[in-house]
């Protein structure tokens, strides 16, 4: 073999193997992301996460600063089903408007894809833009 065969073989395999490891980290990262993700939608996850980020020097400090970390999370689960509520009734009125300019079958996909969550977010995936004109 000649050497400039082995030297672009052995780039090129250790390229493949940077991409391997890339794509196994990010997954990982993901992955590990959404289970924060999913804590922090638990009861007390928020507490709990905020406890860790600032890490009290003591007990007492923990004692004076958990009502504004429960407070605070009460008023975020307030604003995030606020929000669901708003984006129900923006789907509702989606599907009404759309009603007769859609056939039967087309209504149907819309209205199961009004009933799903949405994708998950937060570098799953490729990033959302406008719609398509």
């Amino acid at each position: 073999m000649q050497p400039g065969f082995k030297a672009g073989v052995l780039v090129t395999g250790l390229f493949g193997l940077g991409i391997a490891l890339g794509l196994l980290w990010n997954g990982s990262l993901v992955q590990r992301r959404a289970r924060e993700m999913v804590r922090m939608r638990e009861p007390g996850g928020f507490v709990a996460h905020m406890e860790e980020v600032i890490q009290p020097r003591d007990s007492a400090q923990r004692a004076s600063i958990h009502p504004f970390l429960v407070a605070t999370d009460a008023r975020n689960r307030e604003i995030a089903e606020s929000a669901a509520g708003l984006m129900r009734g923006a789907m509702d009125s989606l599907q009404a408007a759309l009603a007769p300019l859609l056939d039967a079958g087309q209504r149907d996909r819309l209205a199961e894809a009004a009933r799903r969550p949405p994708p998950p977010r937060g570098g799953e995936g490729p990033p959302r833009g406008p719609p398509p004109r």
